[in-house]
């Protein structure tokens, strides 16, 4: 269970891009209640390329992953508001892959 955000949005200029940074919020404060306030052990990566990630590792209680999907769900439904904005459509997709 986890997510991937990459890329830039190409709203505007890297750097002024309130989309790309708007974006980079949500994850990364999503990322830091996984880790810091449910206390889920979790693998994550972030680059100067746009690209984070972060997984929940196995052998989580159910509490802790119960936690988790709720902050998931979260950033899931922010996101694909953001992804429906008519302003911001064409700059944020939102895509489901189940991984094994």
């Amino acid at each position: 269970m986890g997510y991937t955000a990459k890329g830039h949005s190409g709203f505007s200029e890297q750097g002024s891009d309130i989309v790309c940074a708007a974006v980079s919020a949500l994850t990364q404060s999503c990322a830091k209640g996984i880790m810091n306030v449910v206390g889920a052990t979790a693998r994550y990566k972030l680059d100067s390329k746009g690209y984070f990630e972060i997984f929940i590792e196995d052998g989580q209680s159910e509490d802790k992953l119960s936690k988790c999907q709720v902050l998931l769900e979260t950033l899931y439904e922010t996101l694909t508001e953001l992804s429906q904005d008519e302003r911001y459509r064409n700059n944020v997709r939102v895509t489901i892959t189940e991984r094994r």
